[in-house]
C-alpha cells in the first residue's frame, strides 16, 4: 500500500510510498461500487447490492453475513447503526437485523420509497414521499405517522434529511420543485407533536438556490447545519431560538457537480464550486481556513485529526490527506496502489475504504483499515 507524503505545501508534488495499512481483506462479489460502508459497535459494515457483511473493526474477521433471501427485491440505499439494531435502507423499504447475528427482526415498508432514515434509543424515524413515521426499533411497529397536511405548507411536498436528537426530531420538508427552499420542523419524538418550524431562508442571495430534493441536515451542538449537494450552499441554523444565523456558498463552477458537507464537532467541512475545501465554524459561519490545492472532493472522512478527501483523479491520487486543523495537505494515495470506490467511513483513528486494486494485472475487490496516525 502506497501513500504518496506531499508534505505541507497547498500544491500536489512528486509522491513519496509511506505505509499506513492496518490490514486488507479481499472480498468475493460484486464490485464496491455497489457497496456503501458503516463503522459501529466495533464493527465494519458493508452493505452489498441485497445483503449486508459484518467484519470486526480491529482485524478484519467476519462475523456475519445477512439473509440474503430475506432481502427484498430492490437495492440498498444506506445503513443506520443503533446498538442493538442495523437498520438497512432500500429504494422501498427499510429492514433491521440484530446487530450480533445479523437476522432480520422487522420490516416497514414504504409505498412512497425511502428518502432518509435516523434512530434514537426508542424508534426510527423514516422518512418517505410527504410522510415521517416513527417506528418502534424493538418491534416495528409504527408509533406515530405525519402526512403532508401536518408537515408541509403545500401539496404535493416531499421529506428529507431527518436527524434524532434528545426528544427532538429534525427534519426538512418542501414543496416537490427545484429552485423552492426547504422548511426545518421539530417534532416531539415521542408523540410526533409540533414544536417549532423555520424556513431555510440564506441570509446571502445566490444562484443556483437551496433546494428540497438534495438538502440534509446534520446536528453540531445547538446548531442544525443545512447542505445542498448539488448547489453548494451550506447554512447554520440556532435550533434554540430558532432562526437562520449564517449561510456560504463559494465559487462559481466544480466539474464533480456536487458539494459535500460534513460536520465534526463545531466545525464543518465543506467543498465545491472552485473554492477547494473550507472549514468553517458552525457556531457562526466563520472561515477557519482554505484549502485550494485540492478541490473536487467529493466526500469527507475526518479521521485522527486528518481529513480524508475522495476526489477526482488529480496527478494520480484519487484519496487525498489533509490536516482537520489547519488544512495543510498530509498526502495522498496512488491510485495504482489504492483506487477508492466506496466513500471512506472512520471511527476513531481508523478509517477504512473499499478498494479496487490491480494485483499482478488480476483485478481483486478488497475492504482497507488505514491507520490515520500514520497518515
Amino acid at each position: 500500500m502506497g501513500l504518496v507524503a506531499l508534505g505541507c505545501s497547498d500544491s500536489p508534488t512528486a509522491p513519496t510510498p509511506v505505509v499506513a495499512l492496518a490490514w486488507s481483506v479481499a472480498l468475493p462479489g460484486p464490485s464496491f461500487v455497489t457497496r456503501t460502508l458503516l463503522t459501529a459497535n466495533n464493527a465494519v459494515y458493508v452493505q452489498l447490492a441485497r445483503s449486508v457483511l459484518a467484519l470486526r473493526a480491529d482485524s478484519g474477521r467476519q462475523l456475519w453475513t445477512s439473509d440474503t433471501t430475506a432481502a427484498p427485491n430492490d437495492y440498498g440505499q444506506g445503513l443506520l447503526a443503533t446498538p442493538t439494531q442495523l437498520l438497512v435502507r432500500y429504494t422501498s423499504n427499510v429492514q433491521a437485523l440484530g446487530v450480533t447475528t445479523g437476522a432480520v427482526t422487522w420490516t416497514y415498508s414504504a409505498g412512497n420509497g425511502v428518502a432518509a432514515v435516523a434512530a434514537d434509543g426508542a424508534n426510527a424515524y423514516i422518512a418517505s414521499g410527504n410522510r415521517l413515521a416513527a417506528v418502534a426499533l424493538a418491534s416495528g411497529t409504527t408509533v406515530w405517522n405525519l402526512d403532508s397536511t401536518s408537515v408541509c405548507d403545500s401539496n404535493p411536498c416531499i421529506v428529507t434529511g431527518v436527524v434524532a436528537s434528545g426528544d427532538t426530531v429534525l427534519f426538512l420538508s418542501g414543496a416537490a420543485a427545484f429552485g423552492v427552499p426547504p422548511v426545518v420542523r421539530a417534532v416531539r419524538a415521542s408523540t410526533g407533536a409540533m414544536l417549532w418550524t423555520v424556513a431555510a431562508v440564506p441570509t446571502i442571495s445566490a444562484t443556483p438556490s437551496l433546494t428540497a430534493y438534495d438538502a440534509k441536515v446534520q446536528v453540531s451542538g445547538s446548531m442544525l447545519v443545512l447542505s445542498d449537494l448539488l448547489s453548494g450552499f451550506v447554512m447554520g441554523i440556532d435550533r434554540m431560538t430558532p432562526r437562520v444565523v449564517w449561510s456560504r456558498i463559494h465559487g462559481s463552477s466544480d466539474v464533480t457537480g456536487s458539494f459535500p458537507v460534513v460536520t465534526r464537532g463545531d466545525t464543518v467541512f465543506a467543498s465545491g464550486r472552485g473554492g477547494g475545501t473550507e472549514a468553517i465554524r458552525a457556531s457562526t459561519g466563520a472561515l477557519l481556513w482554505q484549502q485550494v490545492g485540492v478541490s473536487s472532493a467529493t466526500a469527507f472522512t475526518p479521521c485522527g485529526g486528518q481529513l480524508l478527501l475522495r476526489t477526482l483523479p488529480v496527478a494520480s491520487v484519487q484519496l487525498w490527506v489533509l490536516s482537520a486543523g489547519d488544512g495543510r495537505i498530509r498526502g495522498g494515495f496512488n491510485i495504482f496502489d489504492l483506487w477508492p470506490i466506496t466513500d471512506p467511513v472512520a471511527v476513531g483513528s481508523r478509517a477504512f475504504v473499499g478498494t479496487y486494486t490491480l494485483s499482478h494485472r488480476i483485478a481483486v475487490n478488497a475492504l482497507v483499515a488505514l491507520d490515520c496516525t500514520k497518515l
